[in-house]
């Protein structure tokens, strides 16, 4: 990325981090959806990295939010936060 001569390093630095976040361009997680409680409207993902369950909410999701994920799908998601805890956000189909 080009950036002109009269940035200095430091602004330079924040200008390629503002560029970034501008284009979306986060780090896309995979995993399978372990359970989906359709009337609590929250579930769990299993990271195919390892490590802990992840929550999700239905609100996470991309599509169609009458369609409930099913137990074993595979999706792709971000890493959010909420109430303090690391959770899936950004669900979809992978």
């Amino acid at each position: 990325m080009r950036l002109p001569p009269s940035i200095t390093p430091l602004s330079r630095n924040a200008a390629i981090v503002a560029a970034l976040a501008r284009k979306d361009l986060f780090v896309r997680h995979f995993g399978t959806v372990r359970s989906f409680d359709a009337t609590k409207g929250m579930g769990s993902i299993q990271p195919e990295s390892g490590g802990e369950n992840l929550e999700f909410e239905r609100d996470a999701s991309t599509w169609d939010r009458r369609i409930a994920p099913s137990e074993g799908q595979r999706l792709s998601y971000e890493l959010g936060t909420k109430f303090g805890e690391t959770r899936a956000v950004k669900l979809q189909n992978a």
